[in-house]
């Protein structure tokens, strides 16, 4: 997310540098941890390969690090320690990340872009469904879902490990949402999910003028005609 206007500082060392994988919660930018500079080079890099950009900057400025963009600076924090950091402050101390942008794909009530006492009020509603019980009983499930997927995998195929992930979240996800029953149902919301996934270009969130098709053609057609597919089918489930 982005620190801004943050009230208070976390794990500090001599030097003012913070050590690696907690975070530097900053009243200004000059506080902030060190990152790399020219924000629209940076932007280059990240849309063309971002789990390997990433990887590279932690590796060169330590984690946590923080990004210059054109929508503003980012601070990035990889290990568990640096997001339990952030997660424990108040939320005056963040706003979301270029929230006007991420409404369009996201809907403006997303609990990603909600600050203050709205985002408490919809925390404090979600809550109960991520306690230790609760997802201690989702574990078996999870496990069945997690054997269904790597069963499928063909012996000495190419695996891409992020897409295997993204498509064992996604069927817990809905899984969990739907519950059991027609399996040709619940495959055809999985793959209209992933079809709204895999149709947001990073490039999308930062150039406006990406977002214009033209005779419903070009990058920005294929997210909205996506999203209308899930939101027929998950509309359909409501009814």
């Amino acid at each position: 997310g982005v620190a801004a206007g943050a009230h208070r500082s976390l794990d500090r060392r001599r030097g003012g540098r913070p050590r690696g994988g907690h975070v530097v919660i900053a009243r200004g930018a000059s506080e902030l941890p060190p990152g790399p500079r020219w924000p629209l080079w940076q932007l280059v890099r990240y849309v063309i390969e971002p789990g390997a950009y990433v990887a590279r900057t932690a590796a060169r400025y330590g984690d946590p690090f923080t990004v210059p963009t054109p929508l503003g600076r980012v601070l990035v924090v990889g290990p568990p320690e640096g997001a339990r950091e952030v997660l424990s402050c108040e939320q005056g101390a963040f706003t979301g990340f270029g929230k006007q942008v991420a409404e369009v794909f996201l809907g403006p009530r997303s609990l990603m872009l909600l600050g203050g006492e709205a985002h408490k009020r919809e925390r404090r509603v979600l809550a109960p469904l991520f306690s230790a019980s609760r997802v201690r009983g989702y574990a078996a499930r999870i496990e069945q879902i997690t054997l269904r997927h790597a069963g499928a995998l063909a012996v000495g195929g190419e695996l891409v490990a992020a897409e295997l992930a993204q498509s064992i979240s996604l069927s817990v996800i809905v899984e969990g949402l739907f519950g059991g029953g027609d399996a040709a149902r619940l495959e055809a919301v999985e793959r209209a999910g992933l079809a709204v996934v895999r149709s947001v270009n990073p490039a999308l969130f930062f150039f406006d003028a990406l977002r214009v098709s033209v005779a419903e053609l070009g990058t920005w057609a294929s997210f909205p005609r996506a999203m209308s597919a899930l939101d027929a089918l998950v509309y359909d489930e409501i009814a």
